[in-house]
């Protein structure tokens, strides 16, 4: 049934294609019932939005064991279906699933979006550990080409959510921001020069705890991620044009912020 949903995709024929991807997500294809629920959550695919059935699909396909599923249900849309707490837990169960599937890349991913619904003090380091996990595994290419397209999607929604740590200057509500990362700890974003400036007595010292910790990690040489940790110069790259990459590197100066090469 689900093939022949894709059959008739590729055809133009989206409502003989919506026929069978509901045939087939009430046969209990995976794929068809996050499909289903991801167009009734969005409205599109020739499928009128209805967040009560997307709930009722995503639902299906967590119980399931779909990780997926179980991530897109801690999306803020279905607050109003399910409490707080019960969104947490689905997160969790996503991360346990994810790592269960071999997915430690969307693991990292979830585990980034949890702590930032809980507000944590490591959510940015969640979010550099999140990036750094997508970008290898779209790297690696070791995977369907719809898991390497989820991969994207989630980078890709990553970047996007990301906010300046001093005013909450975000590229998803203004395409035209220009985030730059902290050149310490290569964690923490501003949008400009002076909103680090702004902000860094209350960043300095997260800013000292991530760079001693990462550095207590490549001294006693842990491993993270099956490798020992390493600087992410293979993954920020100063920017000549960036004026404000040029940093106070004395005890108590401020420090500096740089344009990663899509970090």
């Amino acid at each position: 049934m689900w093939k022949i949903a894709g059959a008739a995709h590729h055809s133009g024929n989206i409502p003989e294609r919506n026929k069978w991807r509901r045939r087939a997500a009430e046969a209990g294809n995976l794929e068809a019932q996050c499909r289903l629920a991801c167009a009734y959550c969005y409205g599109d695919e020739g499928v009128k939005q209805d967040l009560g059935a997307a709930f009722d699909w995503y639902y299906r396909a967590a119980a399931q064991g779909s990780h997926v599923a179980m991530y897109n249900m801690t999306c803020i849309g279905f607050r109003c279906v399910l409490s707080f707490d019960k969104q947490v837990e689905f997160g969790r169960c996503a991360i346990n699933a994810a790592k269960a599937a071999g997915d430690t890349a969307h693991a990292a991913y979830y585990e980034y979006e949890l702590a930032k619904m809980l507000g944590t003090a490591d959510v940015y380091e969640k979010g550099a550990a999140a990036s750094k996990a997508l970008k290898a595994a779209i790297k690696n290419k070791n995977g369907k080409k719809e898991t390497i397209i989820a991969l994207q999607h989630s980078l890709d929604n990553l970047r996007l959510t990301r906010h300046c740590f001093a005013c909450g200057a975000c590229p998803f509500n203004d395409p035209t921001i220009k985030l730059r990362v902290c050149d310490r700890c290569h964690t923490v974003w501003f949008c400009s020069r002076e909103c680090l400036e702004r902000t860094w007595p209350e960043h300095e010292h997260t800013c000292e705890r991530i760079v001693a910790k990462r550095e207590a990690a490549k001294h006693a040489g842990k491993k993270v991620g099956g490798r020992k940790m390493r600087e992410r110069s293979d993954s920020v790259e100063p920017s000549s044009s960036i004026e404000s990459s040029s940093t106070e590197d004395v005890d108590g100066g401020v420090g500096g912020i740089i344009d990663p090469d899509e970090l």
